[in-house]
């Protein structure tokens, strides 16, 4: 699922991203996730139909012609939340036919996430999310076999859902599901840091990973939190991990921003600066 979305196709996103918003006001918990299933089902359609992705994005093709064909082969099966927002996509104007693969694939995960925020879960799901991807990072050969498409996915889901089962919530375990079910080209642990991501923005705030080399208190925590607050101009979520390697001190991520203060970067610097 590509989230870097350019030009012609971003706004169109954009766009059917309000629609959604506006949509979903009303539905609750178990109707915004049988949008999100319904959104995952036109996603996966269309990334198997290259000839219907084409016609659905074809700019050549009138904005009325494209709505015509989508209610003919999709208003039956889908939910009327679904095949409106279904409606926004196929009549937008999209850079690659590709992209309005991965925007309904974005709109069924932003749906789901607002299934869990309105369920009053949604942190747990943010943070049950980004304990699974330190688990993989953690743990390589995990990550390669439910990542391997070579093998039929039903087995490397079975294997997923053995690994998670009565450890996280339902909403959890079916996005980590999606991600092993559509990784569309990126490893595991990144689609789920994206979700992560969006899980953050659903509740306006950034996700700041910390590795640091002892747990850090609550009032640690408070404070780290609300220094960079100052400094992004945001509030943060902090995602923090144990890592004995950095032997003290605190390294940090914000999005791109790598802010490195451990003990090991240190040392790192003085040995760079002794050798010249």
């Amino acid at each position: 699922m590509a989230v870097g979305l350019l030009g012609a196709s971003r706004e169109a996103l954009a766009a059917a991203r309000e629609r959604l918003d506006a949509g979903v006001a009303n539905l609750g918990p178990e109707e915004l996730t049988r949008l999100g299933e319904d959104l995952f089902a036109v996603a996966d359609l269309l990334y198997r139909e290259g000839r219907l992705r084409r016609a659905l994005s074809d700019p050549g093709l009138a904005e009325d012609a494209r709505s015509r064909l989508a209610q003919q082969l999709l208003g039956e099966q889908l939910s009327a939340p679904a095949f409106d927002v279904v409606q926004t996509l196929v009549t937008s104007r999209w850079s690659r036919p590709v992209d309005l693969v991965d925007a309904a694939d974005l709109l069924g995960v932003q749906a789901v996430l607002a299934a869990a925020e309105r369920a009053e879960e949604l942190e747990d799901v943010e943070d049950e999310l980004f304990r699974f991807a330190r688990i993989l990072e953690r743990q390589p050969e995990l990550q390669v076999v439910l990542g391997d498409i070579t093998v039929p996915v039903e087995p490397r889901i079975q294997l997923l859902q053995d690994v998670l089962r009565d450890k996280v919530r339902p909403t959890t375990l079916r996005l980590a599901t999606e991600a092993v079910r559509a990784p569309r080209g990126r490893r595991l642990d990144r689609v789920l840091e994206d979700y992560v991501r969006f899980a953050a923005e659903r509740r306006q705030r950034l996700v700041a990973e910390v590795w640091t080399a002892v747990p850090l208190t609550d009032e640690q925590t408070a404070r780290l939190g609300d220094a960079l607050a100052t400094a992004f101009g945001r509030r943060v979520q902090i995602q923090s991990t144990v890592d004995t390697s950095l032997l003290g001190g605190l390294t940090v991520r914000v999005g791109d921003e790598v802010i490195d203060g451990s003990i090991v970067n240190r040392v790192e610097l003085a040995r760079r600066r002794i050798a010249g």
